[in-house]
């Protein structure tokens, strides 16, 4: 397995890595070696294939904390795709949502933040969703927008390109997934308020195939899904006209009807649920499996234990993986959540993970959830790039990173220096 990291904003060379108990994230065993620095300022939020090249989608960061989405294309060997966009890149902004309460009282405070976190192929076009500002409130709407193949604005999508709803009082979309018949699923969390056991529910919004938003599925804005917990959908899967959500607390998985009722037969009333943590990665195998992989918290100690969890199709926990369902990884309490869950062409589990330090590491599981300890030190490879976070921002996005043909490709974020792309090329 081959590794392509492709940071979308300033990476600069590690010092070595503090290691945990296990010693695994300062093995130097393979260790990254080799960049190519490229001037690209913004975020790296989400990656997918693209005919041998990679599409990276996040935000061009402007003046005042304001950001558009931008979408841009890589080589295979992580140069800039001059081809694609206007020299590599495409940006795009919403309409400025403009405060009503300040402008009443004379002001005018412009809100600008539209962020992209998922990224899809649609036939030769490309769909690009996140969140935007406007329509409301800080919280935001689900947005979404449709390229031409070489980055070029489709305005035959939504309106003028765009398509957008707000559920509720806003909130993200973390993912997005075409069904077979064209219709275009976007989900993420949408905001309930400042408690700290349940502060966010499941969003999930229909669209049609041309960025029609489809009010069949929900109602008049979609579907907001409340568990009791702080649920976020970290992505989406299909069974048949049924779609499954999963992520957040309690590795929540969720299915709902074509219609948007929840689906009673899956799982305990319509959800299944693994007490203890937060799924930031959810995949359905080929098998028809549901995977979720993210941490649970020790305690109120600053540890962590990685957690996968696998249920099967219909939402009941999978004895056949690890411990009646759960894996909780024997890695250093340091690695905090994960960033990327994929499947190697064998069926392997492969994840990345954040960590403290500012680290990122790699690790591979059996089918069964097995941690294979010949890889890296002890089943933990570490790598010599910073947390691939936008500041301050947790968990991560959820669409960080691909597997294609047994390679990890990767795309990170880093605020702290002078904006620049780094690719990172090592075999695994």
């Amino acid at each position: 397995m081959r590794l392509i990291l492709l940071p979308l904003v300033a990476v600069t060379a590690c010092g070595p890595m503090s290691s945990g108990a296990d010693g695994g994230a300062s093995s130097d065993a393979g260790r990254d070696a080799g960049s190519t620095p490229m001037r690209l300022t913004g975020t790296g939020n989400a990656i997918a294939p693209q005919n041998g090249k990679f599409l990276v989608a996040g935000a061009e960061l402007k003046p005042n904390t304001d950001s558009d989405f931008q979408l841009a294309r890589f080589l295979a060997d992580g140069q800039l795709d001059t081809s694609f966009g206007t020299n590599g890149k495409t940006t795009l902004s919403w309409p400025t949502y403009i405060d009503p309460v300040v402008a009443d009282a004379g002001f005018v405070i412009e809100q600008k933040n539209d962020t992209a976190y998922a990224v899809q192929l649609q036939g030769d076009k490309i769909i690009v969703a996140g969140t935007v500002q406007s329509q409301g409130d800080m919280s935001g709407a689900f947005g979404m927008a449709r390229y031409s193949a070489d980055g070029v604005l489709d305005t035959t999508f939504g309106t003028g390109g765009r398509a957008q709803t707000k559920i509720g009082f806003g909130g993200p979309a973390h993912a997005m997934a075409i069904r077979s018949d064209g219709k275009i699923y976007a989900a993420g969390f949408i905001t309930r308020g400042m408690s700290g056991t349940n502060g966010a529910n499941f969003g999930v919004a229909r669209f049609s195939a041309d960025g029609a938003f489809d009010s069949t599925f929900g109602g008049a804005t979609g579907v907001e899904g409340d568990f009791g917990k702080n649920e976020d959908a970290r992505g989406l899967a299909f069974q048949g006209l049924k779609v499954v959500v999963g992520g957040g607390d309690d590795f929540i998985v969720a299915r709902y009807e074509d219609t948007g009722a929840l689906d009673m037969t899956f799982g305990t009333a319509g959800i299944a649920t693994s007490a203890g943590g937060f799924a930031n990665n959810f995949i359905a195998l080929p098998t028809g499996e549901l995977l979720l992989s993210g941490s649970r918290r020790n305690g109120a100690a600053a540890s962590w234990a990685i957690k996968l969890v696998r249920y099967t199709a219909q939402g009941q926990l999978d004895a056949t993986f690890g411990t009646g369902g759960v894996v909780e990884a024997p890695f250093d309490t340091q690695q905090t959540s994960t960033i990327v869950l994929g499947r190697m062409n064998d069926g392997r589990i492969v994840i990345a993970m954040q960590g403290l330090p500012l680290i990122v590491a790699v690790a591979r599981f059996s089918a069964a959830g097995v941690v294979e300890t010949t890889f890296g030190n002890a089943g933990l490879r570490g790598l010599d790039v910073p947390l691939p976070i936008l500041a301050g921002m947790f968990p991560p996005s959820a669409n960080q990173g691909v597997i294609v043909d047994d390679r990890l490709v990767l795309t990170a974020t880093d605020t702290s220096t002078t904006a620049h792309v780094l690719f990172r090329n090592s075999a695994l």
